[in-house]
């Protein structure tokens, strides 16, 4: 019997996952390549999203209890879903071995400066498997019990940010046209595709006989996510300047270390960076679905033990060699955009359309 989310659940766990940590290095590549005009770009590129996800959605009705793995072995044939498979399992696998790098030397660097790197990282594999061994449902849960902090953190800390704006900064609006904003928008293209992969493998969970809320789901959480980001980012620049905003890793975290409450509390990151942890843990927990299912769907494992032992040593021997910093941020950029972003803009349209164009040709 296959577990099942809630509609309510689909839209907090798509939420989370596509919010994920997202929030902490969006703001410098949209400074870097659209200046003061960076906020402009994060909805723009949040918006592929819907119909991306929308055309994942639309395969429940006619393979119900599949994934899309395994729907494209039936519109592909075997072969060429298998080569689908393999690059979705391990894309996402380094990616997610990053993902903990980079997670681990954050906390290192901003709370635990004197904690052995690879204790931390210990940690989160430990957090992201039991999770994952626990399954969508729990995950669900967790989602729900976790967004909320996240959100409100991250509101509470705007809000506190505004007494330090740089009101100049705003201004002038399109300085320089519209060009750098669409070179912003092609830049954040590639943050909303994981969530993507994780819902083309999470549609056996999802309820039946909803596709109409499910959609609705969607479109909401893309649009929650992308405002709140665009607000991130519009915060960041009119704070540090454009110029400033580029060159901070972590703006949002050197944001928090400004932040003064009444002159009582001061440097609330610490505060902030547990539930930062708790939405790393969230999107690395999806992505560490999608390795499963990739893993499953080419080799059809059943010893579950096994295979999560497996996965989850990989992911902590990459982690472990990775030097921090600078460099995996830098290595993330380059897996967004060169491997992430072109797999997610052709699978999933040739999928669908290549389906349609099989089941009109059936039918004449």
């Amino acid at each position: 019997m296959i577990e099942r989310i809630s509609y309510h659940q689909f839209m907090i766990l798509s939420s989370g996952v596509l919010l994920g940590t997202v929030f902490l290095p969006i703001v410098q590549t949209l400074a870097s390549v659209a200046g003061r005009d960076g906020w402009w770009s994060v909805l723009p590129g949040y918006l592929i999203a819907i119909p991306w996800g929308l055309m994942v959605l639309s395969f429940m009705r006619s393979y119900p209890g599949q994934n899309l793995l395994q729907i494209s072995g039936k519109v592909f044939g075997k072969w060429v879903s298998i080569a689908i498979a393999v690059y979705y399992t391990l894309m996402p696998g380094y990616y997610t071995a990053l993902l903990v790098a980079r997670e681990a030397d954050t906390f290192k660097r901003m709370a635990m400066p004197y904690m052995p790197e690879s204790i931390l990282i210990t940690g989160i594999v430990i957090l992201v498997i039991a999770l994952a061994w626990a399954g969508i449902e729990v995950l669900a849960r967790y989602s729900e019990f976790t967004l909320p902090f996240v959100v409100a953190a991250l509101v509470i800390t705007l809000i506190l940010a505004i007494p330090r704006f740089e009101w100049d900064e705003f201004y002038p609006v399109l300085a320089n046209g519209f060009k750098p904003v669409l070179i912003g928008a092609f830049k954040t293209l590639p943050r909303p595709m994981p969530y993507i992969f994780f819902l083309a493998g999470v549609l056996p969970f999802l309820p039946t006989g909803e596709q109409a809320r499910l959609k609705s789901g969607l479109w909401r959480a893309v649009i929650l996510v992308g405002t709140l980001l665009t607000l991130v980012t519009l915060t960041e620049i009119m704070v540090f300047g454009p110029v400033e905003a580029a060159r901070l890793n972590l703006g949002l975290l050197t944001l928090g270390k400004m932040i003064e409450i009444t002159k009582t509390i001061a440097g609330i990151e610490s505060i902030f960076l547990g539930f930062w942890l708790g939405a790393a843990v969230l999107k690395i927990t999806a992505m560490f679905n999608v390795i499963i299912w990739g893993l499953q769907y080419i080799f059809g494992f059943k010893k579950k033990f096994l295979l999560y032992l497996s996965v989850s040593l990989v992911i902590f021997i990459i982690a472990m060699f990775q030097n921090g910093g600078t460099q995996v941020h830098l290595e993330l950029a380059v897996i967004y955009d060169y491997l992430i972003l072109p797999f997610g803009l052709s699978w999933i349209p040739l999928l669908w359309l290549v389906e349609r164009w099989r089941r009109r040709v059936c039918r004449t």
